[in-house]
């Protein structure tokens, strides 16, 4: 796997404001191998796959730090959520590494850098820690967009298909709660949320040629053995994730008796014609899907793959803005609500499904859903 270039190309174009500032360096590396005995193909897989993603991780991590002479303090995180405990240890490795918090130091907007680096986990974490170190994240810039002042603090370089789905959410971070057995949103503290006017700088980075290592467009998934589905999802898993929310966003939309004003009006209309277009995006996927779930034994189109992969790419971002513009619609904030998919995901995954990814678990969900 090549090296991620364009976040290398980012750290180049902003070394000198980069270097002026320690960084704290969040990556992840596959978890380790649970005492579920799993099925043998997708093990084996699993063992293909994860020394070789590691790898990546780590070679592009130790690369920023010496190619760019970054000031980098390394943060390691191996699970599938993280927790609060981890949120705080990292919270103190940034401290002890130098970075200032919001009002720190005399420093009015926070001081250092923050750079997530691999799965949905260290995106997860990264965006928690920037939240609670400099308070007021702004929404994601994607494609190595840099703010001209030089504000950006958290720069993040998803690997795989949730490392992507969690880094262009702007949506609350999912946290494990060990106690409860439950995920639950990151609140920041009441205070952070009266934050001085200035915003700091979100830059989600995408390298569409090393992305997710191209993920299998479809693998047989069988409800029965989900608890050794913990590899990564496929593409066919995120569609119908995605898809299964989509439609409880419509749902939602649908009980709304008045949209109110002339300006929640055409907010309503936006989301309605954004929907449109991400479910069809979505559907394309399945369908691609459905094609080669029937070829069995036949050639593999690896056209269908790259197209699925682009679709993907295109969408996943943007069920994130249809999500948070609908939450305007309805006036159920994201922090506390969120869609009926991932609240039933966040009470049953950490005890019932510990080994089921995330996605996976919501893909299973999308035939109730539409039957309801």
């Amino acid at each position: 796997m090549a090296a991620l270039q364009p976040l290398r190309d980012y750290i180049r174009r902003n070394v000198d404001n980069l270097r002026s500032s320690p960084c704290l360096l969040i990556s992840s590396s596959p978890p380790p191998d649970s005492s579920t005995k799993a099925v043998a193909d997708i093990k084996l897989q699993r063992q293909q796959d994860e020394p070789r993603a590691r790898a990546f991780v780590e070679r592009n991590a130790q690369h920023l730090a010496l190619e760019f002479n970054l000031r980098t303090v390394p943060c390691h995180i191996s699970s599938a959520y993280p927790t609060m405990a981890s949120v705080n240890e990292s919270v103190s490795l940034a401290k002890r590494a130098g970075l200032k918090g919001r009002g720190g130091g005399g420093a009015e907007s926070g001081q250092g850098l923050i750079i997530g680096l691999g799965s949905g986990a260290a995106m997860d974490l990264a965006k928690a820690v920037a939240d609670t170190l400099f308070g007021d994240i702004s929404p994601c810039e994607r494609d190595n967009r840099a703010d001209p002042d030089g504000s950006t603090s958290l720069v993040l370089a998803p690997c795989t298909l949730s490392g992507l789905w969690a880094a262009t959410s702007n949506s609350s971070v999912s946290l494990l709660d060990t106690k409860e057995e439950m995920l639950l949103p990151y609140l920041p503290a009441p205070w952070r949320i009266a934050a001085p006017a200035k915003r700091i700088g979100t830059v989600v980075t995408m390298d569409p040629s090393i992305f997710m290592t191209t993920p299998p467009l479809y693998v047989p998934f069988q409800p029965a053995k989900r608890l050794d589905y913990s590899c990564a999802p496929t593409m066919a898993h995120v569609a119908a994730a995605a898809l299964a929310i989509v439609l409880d966003i419509a749902r939602s939309l649908d009980s709304v008796t008045s949209v109110g004003t002339e300006n929640n009006v055409d907010l309503h209309d936006l989301v309605k014609v954004e929907m449109k277009e991400v479910a069809s995006l979505f559907t394309s996927v399945l369908k691609l899907a459905t094609y080669e779930a029937t070829n069995v034994g036949g050639d593999k189109d690896d056209n269908n793959a790259k197209l699925a992969q682009r679709h993907l790419l295109d969408a996943i971002p943007r069920i994130s803005l249809v999500i948070e513009l609908s939450s305007l619609i309805t006036n159920m904030p994201l922090t506390t609500a969120g869609t009926l998919p991932q609240k039933l995901a966040n009470s049953l995954l950490p005890t019932h499904f510990p080994q089921c990814h995330l996605i996976t678990f919501l893909a299973d969900l999308l035939f109730p859903v539409c039957a309801t």
